[in-house]
């Protein structure tokens, strides 16, 4: 006796069974962790002056966008990002 095919159609990818979205869900790791990821897009002008900036203060340029979104969230009259 063979084994049965497996399937690989359309179907089979859109199995969507609550066990196999449980499983997913539970292997989901993507920003759980004490840090996640951020992009931030800008352009090449705007990024060497940003840089060269951070590099004066002595920090990073991560650092520098949180400060600023800190000062800003406070401005509104917000409490500042925590751990900063």
């Amino acid at each position: 006796m063979s084994p049965k095919p497996k399937d690989t159609g359309l179907a089979a990818f859109l199995d969507n069974s609550p066990d196999t979205l449980e499983t997913r869900s539970q292997m989901r790791t993507k920003g759980k962790g004490k840090y996640v990821h951020n992009q931030l897009r800008m352009t090449h002008d705007q990024w060497e002056l940003s840089h060269q900036f951070a590099r004066s203060e002595g920090m990073s340029l991560n650092r520098l966008a949180l400060l600023g979104i800190s000062k800003l969230r406070e401005a509104k009259g917000l409490p500042a990002l925590p751990d900063l």
